[in-house]
């Protein structure tokens, strides 16, 4: 007796499925034996001869001009070489990886002094576009865990004491020696983002980020406060 039509057809249709799963299953071991060989061939690359991670291409013109002691910093780094090396000591941790701490700083303020993109300042030292990635969101976390040692109120009565008579002596007047600090409120020109960029149009007319800041009376801060966007006004940003 013949099998039924739908019998067949069953079958068939089994048989198919099988027989291409069967091939899908082959094809995807291929593609994971051939991704294997690749990383087995980079990483026997990578062995055989120096990655450009850990390397530090000392001809680039900007690390000549930080080896110089002589060279002034600010046009390049918005600091001075004296606040350069405060920072580094600040951020000191040993060198723990290949850069170096001093590296990551000089890639870290150069960025930040110039809101250039990770592919130029990858460009500028010589380095992976990714490392850069990773240099600045590590040294920027570093600076945040540091922040209040640095920037903080005074804690102790002579402290604060010290900071009023340094008030009086600016103004010339004992009036101000009770003044724990001058506030006041400046705008930190960004390029907006693309959604909700009117929320950070200034009164100005420029984009922007408010900071508040409280500083003694030889302008070190003592209390900072950022994040409002720049249309939001100042009586806000002090609440």
């Amino acid at each position: 007796m013949m099998p039924s039509s739908p019998v067949i057809m069953s079958v068939a249709l089994a048989i198919f499925l099988f027989l291409r799963l069967s091939a899908a299953k082959e094809r995807h071991r291929r593609r994971r034996m051939y991704h294997r060989r690749i990383r087995l061939l980079t990483n026997q690359m990578m062995a055989d001869r120096p990655s450009m991670y850990r390397r530090v291409d000392a001809t680039v013109p900007i690390l000549r001009i930080w080896r110089n002691e002589g060279a002034e910093l600010w046009q390049d780094f918005r600091l001075s070489r004296r606040a350069m090396n405060s920072l580094q000591r600040l951020l000191d941790r040993g060198q723990d990886h290949g850069w170096g701490n001093q590296f990551e700083i000089l890639i870290y303020t150069y960025w930040l002094a110039h809101g250039l993109s990770y592919r130029v300042v990858s460009s500028v030292f010589s380095v992976p576009k990714a490392t850069v990635h990773r240099v600045i969101h590590r040294v920027g976390q570093s600076i945040w865990n540091n922040l209040n040692r640095v920037i903080s109120f005074p804690q102790a009565y002579e402290e604060l004491k010290a900071v009023g008579q340094g008030f009086a002596d600016l103004s010339g007047t004992p009036a101000f020696a009770n003044v724990v600090g001058a506030i006041d409120g400046t705008h930190i020109r960004i390029k907006p983002p693309q959604r909700h960029r009117l929320d950070y149009l200034n009164y100005k007319n420029f984009y922007s980020i408010n900071m508040q800041a409280i500083c003694d009376a030889k302008g070190t801060f003592l209390d900072i406060f950022v994040g409002y966007p720049g249309s939001v006004h100042d009586t806000r940003v002090m609440k």
